[in-house]
């Protein structure tokens, strides 16, 4: 470039292209950061428990049992009063078999709300409430209309580490 000199001694760098480099690790860590809160966490866990494919579940419980079933599933995510929890809920297992002439195909969850009621120091507590729907189908075709529900409960996650959240206790409530 004509007319830019370096001085002897000096760095060469560009004033913007750090600015620029330290805005986007920044942004990276709060990006992380978010995706990572107990807020997320809980929402991908109540997404996860009001999910299932009836047949591929539904087999797999009778086989293995429910405790397995959640030590293996839910083994990293939640922690051992979690995984009781989870037991005594049934989740996601008792809404397909539940309340229902037909039998259910796939459950899926099409809303999901979750307000903050208690913080401790490495504990959160949400209210939740989640729209489910329930589909009885075969390949692409309906077989059946398709049934709305919502369900209140509580979630808590407990941290552990750094970023990871945990989860530590459900209740289900219609």
């Amino acid at each position: 470039m004509r007319g830019y000199r370096k001085r002897p001694g000096t760095q060469g760098f560009s004033v913007p292209l750090v600015g620029a480099s330290l805005f986007f690790i920044i942004s990276l860590f709060l990006f992380a950061s978010y995706k990572n809160s107990a807020y997320q966490q809980a929402k991908k866990e109540i997404y996860s428990l009001y999910t299932a494919n009836r047949a591929f579940d539904l087999d797999e419980v009778y086989q293995d049992g429910l405790t397995a079933i959640y030590a293996k599933e839910y083994g990293k995510t939640a922690t051992e009063a979690g995984c009781e929890a989870l037991e005594q809920t049934g989740l996601p297992y008792v809404l397909l078999l539940s309340q229902f002439s037909a039998p259910v195909e796939r459950v899926y969850v099409t809303n999901c709300q979750l307000s903050e009621t208690g913080r401790e120091k490495k504990a959160r507590t949400y209210d939740y409430t989640v729209s489910v729907r329930f589909c009885l189908e075969k390949g692409d075709e309906v077989l059946a209309p398709e049934k709305t529900m919502d369900f209140h409960g509580t979630v808590v996650m407990k941290k552990k580490g750094w970023f990871r959240w945990l989860l530590d206790g459900v209740t289900l409530g219609e």
